[in-house]
């Protein structure tokens, strides 16, 4: 539900509330299929599927995937490049 999304390398991601037998929250559906489109939101939650960071990103899931090292290092760069800006233009 983030902005903006750094991955990992090694991230995963899952929708995993049918392997639970549960349904997605009406707002992580609706997010999901603004991201991904209705048909990849909809084949991801039906199937549970769990994907890698490289199919995160060409899905749009992700902004950018980093190796896992450097992961804290460009979340906090990037965190700091936007805490430059002046509040207004970015904290609506």
């Amino acid at each position: 539900m983030a902005d903006v999304r750094v991955a990992s390398e090694r991230a995963k991601f899952g929708e995993l509330f049918v392997k639970r037998g549960l349904c997605c929250d009406v707002a992580g559906i609706g997010r999901l299929t603004q991201l991904v489109g209705r048909e990849r939101a909809a084949e991801l939650l039906f199937t549970g599927r769990v994907i890698d960071a490289a199919t995160a990103l060409d899905l749009r899931l992700v902004s950018r995937v980093v190796p896992h090292d450097d992961l804290m290092p460009t979340a906090l760069e990037l965190a700091r490049e936007i805490a430059a800006n002046p509040p207004l233009a970015y904290n609506n």
